[in-house]
Order: structure tokens, then C-alpha cells, then sequence
């Protein structure tokens, strides 16, 4: 996204952009007749109960709500559910990437996003738990502001063997304000798909291998493919996988250094 103070000089860009869209490489611009809106940011704060008067209209009638202005909201009332462990002794594991196990939905909030992981067998989930946690979410240098890794939530949801991933700080301002190519985090479920998640054999022989043909084979060493210098962190998922030497990939491809 090009960002500048005087509309002028982004429309100039504009009329520049075309010739990019059609002649240049592909994935290097994309939309077509882009227009020049303005840069805009959600700001949320708070207010102060006793200062604002809560109202509701009915059929012309304004009608006062008495809201007590004493007591402050506690977090610690909220009960949080549990997430599934796995049992201690599994047997031998093997990697399975998490599109074989489970679905997963991404979108922004603000600066945020979340991903909701649905494991496809209620058995999946304690192992997707296991190995996809707050601290393993795979980082790369389109996730950060200012360089500084995001603040990664984890709570299960009870009843639908699921897992929602909330990412804070991690959009670049939002929607807005984004510069970002996907300043809706829409593309972000789809790349968690590729992370390897280790599983018992028995488990992993319960898995659709239909599913894991969604993933590329990784060029063979007498016939390999051109592989791009980019750092994988950056591409969509499957892109990701195609281009790496492995396949399935493995956690590595998550743990790359974040520098270009």
C-alpha cells in the first residue's frame, strides 16, 4: 500500500499501477483501478459509567435505564475450559500437517485476528493442542509491529472440539491502516494449515489422504523445480510447501530466521 499525506501524489500512482498489474511478474500487484481513500484507524477507549446516561427509545418515548455505576468488571469470574491433554503414553508419533486433522477459519478484529482450529475427530484435538500452543504460533515478519512478536491467546471451545488462536497487534494498524497485502488476516488459517503437528501412527492412519494431496510434492533432486529466495514465512501456505525441501513440511519451515 502506498501511503502519502497529499492525495495527489497517490493518484499519480494510480495511473501508474496498470502497466505493473499487467506486464510485471505475478504476485508482484494485484487489484486493478485501485482508488485513493483515506487512512483510517479505530480507536476504542473507555468511559466512565457515572458520566454517561444509558437511554432507550420506543415509539418516540426516550425512557432512562438505571445502570449501577459502582463495581468495576473481574476477570477473574470467567471461567475458562480446559483443553484436552494427551495421554502420557501414545506410542511412536509421526508429523501430519494440521490440514489433515483439522478445518481452520481466520479474519481481522481491529489489529487483531483470530483463527478458529476445528480438529475433524474429537481425538485430534488434544495432540493439535499439544503442539499448537501460544508459544509455538509461527511468527514471521508480516505478524509483527515495529519487529516486536504478537501477543498469541489460546482458548479451547467446549462442545465443538476446537481451538480459537486470537493474534494481537499484528495487522498493522487494521484493516484501515494496514499496508499489508492481507490486512484481513484471511490468508492466515490457511497457512497454519502447513504446520506439523506430531500424532500417534495409529491417529495418522486415520487421516484423509486426500488431505494431505492439498499439499504440493516437494521437487524431486533429478528434476527440481526453480526455488524463490524468499523467506517461506511470507508466502501462502501452499506456495510454502511447493518451494520447500520437505514433505511434509516440518517445523523448520516455521522456525526459519526472520531476516531477508
Amino acid at each position: 500500500m502506498l501511503e502519502h499525506a497529499d492525495r495527489r501524489a497517490a493518484e499519480i500512482f494510480t495511473r501508474e499501477q496498470h502497466s505493473s498489474i499487467v506486464s510485471m511478474s505475478p504476485g508482484t500487484a494485484i487489484g486493478l483501478g485501485n482508488p485513493v481513500v483515506p487512512v483510517q484507524a479505530l480507536f476504542s477507549f473507555l468511559v466512565d459509567k457515572a458520566t454517561v446516561e444509558a437511554a432507550v427509545t420506543i415509539d418516540g418515548q426516550r425512557h432512562a435505564v438505571s445502570v449501577p455505576a459502582a463495581g468495576d468488571f473481574d476477570s477473574a469470574r470467567i471461567e475458562r475450559a480446559a483443553v484436552p491433554a494427551p495421554p502420557p503414553e501414545a506410542g511412536p508419533l509421526v508429523e501430519v500437517p494440521l490440514v489433515g486433522l483439522a478445518w481452520a477459519r481466520s479474519g481481522d478484529k481491529g489489529n487483531l485476528f483470530n483463527v478458529g482450529v476445528i480438529a475433524r475427530r474429537a481425538e485430534f484435538l488434544p495432540w493439535i493442542a499439544a503442539a499448537l500452543t501460544s508459544a509455538a504460533w509461527p511468527t514471521g515478519r508480516h505478524d509483527t509491529d515495529d519487529g516486536v512478536p504478537p501477543r498469541v491467546e489460546r482458548h479451547a471451545l467446549p462442545g465443538l472440539h476446537a481451538l480459537n488462536l486470537v493474534v494481537h497487534e499484528a495487522l498493522g494498524g487494521g484493516i484501515t491502516s494496514s499496508p499489508r497485502l492481507d490486512s484481513v488476516a484471511k490468508g492466515k488459517a490457511q497457512q497454519l494449515l502447513c504446520f506439523p503437528i506430531p500424532v500417534p501412527a495409529a491417529l495418522a492412519a486415520l487421516v484423509d489422504p486426500g488431505l494431505l494431496d492439498l499439499i504440493p510434492p516437494a521437487p524431486t533432486r533429478g528434476n527440481p523445480e526453480p526455488r524463490l529466495e524468499a523467506p517461506r514465512w511470507t508466502t501462502p501456505c501452499l506456495t510454502c510447501c511447493a518451494g520447500c525441501a520437505r514433505s511434509p513440511p516440518r517445523a523448520a519451515c516455521w522456525s526459519a530466521p526472520r531476516s531477508t
